[in-house]
């Protein structure tokens, strides 16, 4: 199922044209992330998207016959309800404070101005990006038989109760949140910043949940406004990977591997990526999930014969589907803070624009698949034996 807000990247997968002149004059013109690393990759779902390393050509004798791409959305403003939320601690600040010193001067004259739920700058660049990577990675795929598209207008897939949609990251009501890990964290983690913000703001009575709020508008504005915000230098190094694992906690028990439920909501895309793999639709119709059954019954809207495929979605969803597929699985996250050999890192996993690569590698008489995320190579545990084929 297609999101619109991944359109960027699907116009350039689309066509089997070559590349738009215009990407080399984007990317010279290219949007940059302006935080530095220990809080760009500690924001945890609002990381903006980085490498982890270098892409790995398939093995001597291997070659990709089909890929699949499951994407999130580039970087964009808060919704609307964490919106509120950031404006409510900010306003604890400046109306309740009876002074503001030190490091929250800035405050006493400082706007919102950051809109809601639509992408950034960064996010639509990153998109682009992303569909340029994928262009010239896997455009051979594209048969003589492609249809080039030069635009594509913005495409709504309805989320509303009762409408069936694969990759919505809403589809199970009685999956529990499971906040209660990620906030017992926060209450221990930011209590030595909420000293030090009461301290410059006597009266304010700012709260570990407001502490978090000033953490995450440090993100969005710094990504927004393309230069560092004032409200990143309230916090430590310490303080800001204590954020990502915050959010670690968030996602692992959401919709991760703590909670029973979680993996679950994964199976739907599963079923169609396997039926897209082994060319067999008895998988998406066996599926009682999310599979929408009156597209995956219609070879028109459910093909099996493409080389390609792009799907787009959410972080909770994508999380799901991570765990479902047994990927970063390790040992359970304790509430009490991070631990060596730690596997599960959620700005790794679906930072904006984060995405999974799904390759299909005939080796002579062999067949393989390999998952990608952020570059790094990422195995499920063992081969696929009932498939018939072997894990690289």
């Amino acid at each position: 199922m297609l999101s619109a807000v991944a359109v960027a990247s699907l116009a350039l997968l689309a066509g089997s044209a070559p590349a738009p002149a215009s990407a080399a004059a984007v990317n010279a013109a290219a949007i940059k992330n302006p935080l530095p690393s220990y809080i760009s990759n500690n924001l945890g779902p609002y990381s903006p998207w980085y490498p982890l390393g270098s892409y790995r050509a398939p093995p001597s004798g291997c070659k990709i016959d089909q890929v699949n791409i499951l994407q999130r959305h580039g970087a964009r403003f808060p919704t609307a309800n964490a919106g509120k939320k950031i404006q409510a601690s900010i306003a604890k600040l400046q109306q309740n404070a009876t002074s503001l010193t030190g490091d929250l001067e800035f405050v006493k004259d400082f706007t919102y101005s950051l809109k809601a739920d639509v992408l950034t700058p960064l996010g639509k660049q990153e998109s682009y990006e992303a569909g340029v990577e994928a262009y010239k990675r896997y455009s051979g795929l594209l048969g003589g038989d492609a249809e080039p598209t030069a635009s594509l207008p913005s495409l709504v897939i309805d989320n509303t109760a009762g409408m069936n949609n694969t990759l919505d990251d809403n589809n199970c009501d009685d999956a529990p949140e499971n906040e209660q890990y990620a906030d017992a964290w926060l209450a221990t983690y930011a209590v030595e910043a909420t000293t030090r913000i009461n301290e410059m703001a006597p009266n304010a009575s700012v709260e570990v949940d407001d502490i978090l709020n000033y953490m995450q508008l440090c993100g969005f504005e710094s990504e927004y406004k393309e230069q560092v915000s004032p409200w990143c230098k309230l916090f430590t190094s310490e303080e800001f990977a204590g954020m990502e694992y915050y959010y670690d906690l968030s996602k692992y028990y959401k919709t991760g591997y703590g909670n029973a439920l979680g993996p679950a909501q994964g199976v739907g895309y599963i079923n169609e990526l396997i039926s897209r793999l082994t060319g067999d639709r008895a998988y998406v119709l066996a599926d009682e999930t999310q599979v929408n059954q009156t597209l995956a019954q219609n070879p028109s809207t459910f093909p099996l014969d493409r080389a390609l495929y792009a799907d787009f979605s959410h972080d909770n969803q994508m999380i799901a589907i991570f765990s479902a597929m047994g990927l970063s699985n390790g040992p359970s996250l304790p509430e009490t803070g991070p631990h060596a050999g730690q596997v599960w890192v959620t700005s790794q996993l679906v930072p904006f624009a984060g995405r999974l690569v799904t390759e299909r590698l005939t080796c002579g008489d062999e067949t393989f698949i390999r998952f990608f995320m952020l570059y790094a190579l990422n195995n499920a545990d063992g081969d696929y034996l009932e498939c018939g084929w072997k894990a690289v």
